[in-house]
């Protein structure tokens, strides 16, 4: 459907320095943000590996929609139409402190996002049967009691994006160094935030859990080698919408676990003659085992944490040539950055010879 949308907006950004002593300064900055909905908010249609199947809110007005409390099964209606999509609004507040005595270094930030209008996907509660309407080139299969609806090809309800009332995403960022000696100094950095929605306290979709990291590093003359880690913590805190998310929960219905059993799975060997090697069990027994009776169900009800451990080093062999060595995630962890679609390499060693002209 075409959509046609005019955004605009005044934004400011406002910051403070305080010298507290000689060696530490508190600092403030306040700001306004603005998004205007882009064409992902308007031109996510159809089937998506996150989120299940979307129609524009243009659409599911003309249907006659509701927007639900949630993006999930068992979303009620909230009584009011799909509205237009507007953009939203952010405020920033951002206090501080920031230390340098001597050989150390170090800075703590919080901060508070209060966000207005914020676009959400929400499930649609249709008053009226829209079974064998055609939505986005897909005909509704069914709708149950509540008003929720489905296409045949996904076990979501089907939904659409809308400006949520307000959210809050509370943290903090914070990192240090230190120079411990002449040849060694270390460094370390993380990070924390929490975002929900004002009013019912909803998890926001894809908030990182807590994040850090730290390195150490020794030089002198010519050589210098450095330790490295990075670590997130398991992210419990999901909005349904990530329960559904492909990349997150892992949503599996009857069907697709009966396709990746008599294709990938019976091609890879982990099948052999209708049943899982691993315990014996027959299709209809891993369904059931898997969706304890439900038509569909997430396979991860958290982000999993992980921590990664590399080293580097380099040697400089002339005044033109320098040889680095990197060696990344040594102990082979198999890991995911939370939110995204992909694996973290394994084991990965590098080697670079650089030369200066």
């Amino acid at each position: 459907a075409d959509e046609h949308v005019t955004s605009e907006a005044v934004t400011f950004n406002a910051g403070a320095t305080v010298s507290v002593t000689s060696q530490v300064n508190a600092t403030f900055n306040m700001s306004r943000g603005f998004r205007a909905a882009n064409a992902a908010d308007f031109g996510t249609i159809g089937l998506t590996g996150g989120g299940g199947f979307e129609i524009t809110p243009l659409r599911a007005a003309d249907l006659g929609g509701a927007v639900g409390t949630t993006a999930a099964t068992g979303a009620r209606s909230t009584g009011v139409p799909v509205p237009a999509l507007g953009p939203e609004v952010v405020y920033a507040f951002e206090p501080g402190l920031r230390l340098r005595a001597g050989r150390v270094s170090a800075s703590l930030t919080a901060f508070d996002l209060e966000y207005m209008d914020s676009i959400q996907r929400r499930a649609i509660v249709f008053p009226a049967s829209v079974v064998g309407s055609v939505v986005a080139g897909f005909r509704v299969d069914r709708q149950d009691a509540t008003g929720l609806a489905y296409v045949a090809e996904d076990a979501r309800p089907i939904s659409t994006r809308v400006n949520v009332d307000r959210a809050r995403i509370v943290g903090f960022e914070a990192e240090a160094a230190a120079e411990l000696s002449p040849s060694w100094t270390a460094r370390a950095f993380m990070a924390m935030s929490n975002g929900e929605v004002t009013a019912t306290s909803e998890p926001l979709r894809r908030m990182p859990p807590p994040i850090g990291g730290a390195s150490a590093r020794w030089a002198r003359g010519r050589v210098w080698i450095e330790a490295t880690t990075n670590f997130a913590a398991s992210q419990t805190r999901l909005n349904p919408g990530d329960l559904s998310d492909g990349r997150i929960g892992g949503n599996r219905t009857r069907a697709s676990i009966a396709s990746y059993f008599s294709g990938s799975g019976t091609d890879s060997g982990l099948v052999q003659e209708g049943r899982l090697i691993a315990t014996g069990e027959t299709l209809s027994q891993v369904q059931d085992r898997v969706l304890a009776g439900a038509a569909a169900a997430p396979l991860f009800v958290e982000g999993r944490g992980y921590l990664i451990v590399g080293a580097r080093g380099g040697i400089r062999l002339t005044s033109q040539i320098e040889v680095t060595v990197i060696g990344e995630n040594l102990a082979d962890s198999n890991y995911r950055q939370y939110g995204s679609g992909l694996d973290g390499p394994g084991l990965n060693i590098q080697a670079r010879i650089r030369y200066r002209f």
